[in-house]
């Protein structure tokens, strides 16, 4: 399931679970979405069902973390560059 895509999460809305959790991705916050959603679902038959959006979703998180620094790291070489 690929994080992009937000048909699963709204699913589980339409069913009642993870109201919160489409909030916070709507206001850009994925990092929250996934903990919402994950403790949402936690203890329930259907948490192994979202298991994959959330480690998918966790590690989107990173990757988008690790390319903010990165840009910054290039913006203070570009700039002890000139």
């Amino acid at each position: 399931m690929e994080v992009a895509d937000r048909s699963s999460l709204v699913v589980l809305v339409k069913c009642g679970l993870g109201a919160q959790a489409q909030a916070l991705l709507a206001s850009g916050d994925l990092p929250g979405a996934a903990k919402a959603l994950q403790a949402g679902m936690e203890g329930t038959a259907g948490a192994s069902a979202v298991l994959d959006w959330i480690r998918a979703a966790q590690a989107r998180a990173v990757a988008d973390q690790a390319a903010r620094l990165l840009k910054a790291h290039a913006t203070v070489l570009a700039g002890s560059l000139s």
